[in-house]
């Protein structure tokens, strides 16, 4: 089951989360997809911009799909990324919601 962390974004910068802005492609794939133009949403989504975030002590990096003061990350309750964001928050005192 998918389910979405909400915490507050300060807090996380504070305690060592890095944020980066990156597309989904790289050149190379941007400009294959550009060629073979065969699935629009495919070329959009690897131009996309997104915000990245390294969590300490998780290996793996995640969408930040919130705004203002406030991060939000899906995670699958029952993978990788859920279990070592909790304990995380937990051991950095950051107080979050599921959603």
């Amino acid at each position: 089951m998918g389910l979405d962390i909400a915490f507050n974004r300060q807090q996380a910068l504070s305690a060592g989360v890095k944020l980066v802005n990156e597309a989904n492609g790289t050149e190379e794939e941007i400009e294959q997809a550009r060629v073979d133009m065969n699935a629009q949403d495919y070329y959009d989504w690897l131009r996309r911009i997104d915000s990245v975030a390294s969590i300490p002590g998780i290996p793996l990096r995640v969408i930040d799909y919130g705004d203002g003061d406030t991060m939000v990350v899906r995670a699958n309750r029952w993978g990788d990324v859920y279990f070592s964001l909790i304990d995380w928050l937990l051991d950095n005192g950051i107080e979050w919601d599921e959603f």
